[in-house]
């Protein structure tokens, strides 16, 4: 269970935890097993409804912070005994509806339905991995253990994710003057987290066919309404002055920021799906309230991130390096002497200041993105 502020302390309360039935025959074995991947011994703490506590423990009084080691009463030695210790003691936690409401109903579910309003609760991870902070974290710790699903925010999952991808760009070649330097690098990604067995829907128009007429056939899907997503991902788009800060109808015009502004209200902000905004191009203010969202986590395509950001570089697939032949590659004849790929946004001091002077002493040809630098021959 991913959901809700990541909590302070030694234990997981309800919010980064893995909640289980104690009745269920062989779970601690399950648990220890395919889940933890620790030593059969070790016990599993128990989350009970404060009211009911006594029914199970001898504590005699509360214990919200999961940290006071409780007697075990014959009910629950009898009933539930994969909570009790050997030594006949449960390092329990108490929940009340004030303290945590959706684990309190969660218990009260439970209860109405076996009787018993008590549940196993241990952290989100996995040995040797810290508790999980991020929503990509938690849905490695789904794809690498035995968890049967994994509840992010309010919906759940069972392993394979429908992912909301938002880019406003091309998947194929594109239009060659149209700046999208994700197309080096965006089709790899899709296509890794499609062969994973997740499933990758484009929240926008399909570019590849209306504008450069390039038909991707069914190998992708694009959906310009909003539908029923796990998590929402989104190539982080900002004000360009002349294209996306114009009028709708505008020659020029696009409504990347438009449509951005309607995913994020909509799966972020209205339905609190876990967000992952890739700003790529470093635009994402520091100050932007997206940054301190609990659901939200920002990457940057940088071996060194940011402070609050996560590393997501561009990919390569696997096959281009398998195949690859360094000694080959080194001998191969160079018949460009200097090469720039990528995009001037809010670089043009840098630009000048490192590549110009170099362009400047050999011919220049741009196959994209606008005319190239003034500096040099072109």
């Amino acid at each position: 269970m991913f959901r809700g502020r990541l909590e302070a302390g030694p234990r997981a309360l309800g919010h980064r935890s893995i909640l289980a039935s104690p009745l269920q025959p062989g779970v601690m074995e399950r648990l220890n097993d395919r889940v933890k991947f620790r030593e059969p011994f070790r016990p599993f703490a128990p989350v009970v409804l404060a009211d009911h506590a006594a029914d199970y423990f001898t504590l005699g009084q509360p214990s919200p912070f999961m940290s006071i080691a409780s007697g075990a009463t014959d009910l629950a030695c009898q009933a539930i005994p994969s909570i009790v210790h050997v030594n006949g003691t449960a390092r329990v936690q108490t929940v009340t509806r004030e303290q945590n409401r959706f684990l309190a109903e969660v218990l009260a579910a439970f209860g109405a339905r076996t009787g018993y309003p008590v549940l196993i609760n241990t952290s989100l991870n996995i040995k040797g991995k810290p508790i999980c902070g991020t929503p990509e974290a938690a849905l490695d710790c789904l794809t690498g253990s035995g968890l049967d699903g994994l509840l992010l925010g309010t919906r759940i999952t069972h392993g394979a994710v429908k992912i909301g991808y938002s880019f406003w760009g091309f998947m194929g070649a594109g239009i060659t003057d149209t700046p999208d330097g994700g197309r080096s690098h965006r089709a790899t990604l899709i296509d890794g987290l499609t062969a994973a067995g997740h499933h990758v829907v484009f929240l926008q128009v399909n570019r590849d066919l209306d504008e450069a007429r390039d038909d991707l056939g069914d190998r992708y899907t694009w959906e310009q309404r909003l539908p029923d997503i796990d998590v929402l991902m989104c190539e982080w788009r900002w004000p360009i002055p002349g294209r996306n800060t114009t009028a709708c109808g505008t020659p020029g015009h696009t409504c990347d920021l438009h449509r951005q502004d309607e995913l994020l209200a909509h799966y972020t902000c209205d339905r609190y799906l876990p967000t992952l905004l890739w700003d790529k191009d470093l635009q994402l203010p520091g100050d932007h309230r997206l940054r301190h969202a609990d659901n939200v986590t920002v990457c940057e395509a940088a071996l060194h991130p940011r402070a609050g950001a996560a590393r997501l570089l561009f990919p390569v697939a696997d096959a281009a390096l398998d195949n690859a032949d360094p000694v080959a590659l080194a001998a191969a004849s160079r018949d460009l002497p200097l090469v720039y790929i990528g995009n001037q946004y809010d670089r043009d001091a840098e630009f000048d200041r490192y590549f110009a002077p170099v362009a400047a002493t050999v011919p220049i040809a741009s196959p994209g993105n606008g005319p190239p630098p003034s500096a040099g021959p072109s």
